[in-house]
């Protein structure tokens, strides 16, 4: 499906900020949250990229700085305790909406290479990616 870059934007930005919604409206534990939250930012790169007509990586890091964006306004800083956490936020959501931008622009290149339809691809390799990332968030925590 071929969609404008910027529906594919607004889509991705819809379904990462539903997932990290999912969590907070259940009381999920805390390592659960977290893990929603990386596969949310995830999902949402992925759409933002294989969705839209150029299938530009782009696409995804765009999707990121919006959600930065409307997580630092939602978040409204009292003073300068919460900037470094807000700063982070502009590192951290872009990086993980690359990554899971990645699997939608190589699923697209195979696409158009085989002239075969193949999302189950770049799904397991989002799974994949969301696995090893929270083996290694264990890791470090």
């Amino acid at each position: 499906m071929k969609l404008h870059p910027l529906i594919s934007i607004i889509l991705g930005l819809f379904v990462t900020l539903l997932l990290v919604m999912i969590p907070l409206v259940f009381d999920a534990p805390p390592l659960v949250g977290n893990a929603m939250f990386i596969f949310a930012f995830i999902l949402g790169g992925f759409i933002a990229t294989y969705f839209s007509k150029d299938k530009k990586i782009r696409y995804s890091i765009y999707m990121g700085l919006i959600a930065a964006v409307l997580f630092s306004i939602i978040e409204s800083p009292d003073g300068f305790n919460k900037l470094p956490a807000i700063l982070l936020g502009f590192i951290q959501f872009p990086g993980m909406s690359l990554i899971g931008g990645l699997p939608g622009k190589i699923d697209y290149e195979r696409v158009k290479q085989t002239k075969q339809f193949g999302p189950i691809i770049a799904i397991i390799a989002i799974i994949a990616i969301f696995i090893i990332g929270i083996s290694l968030f264990n890791v470090y925590y």
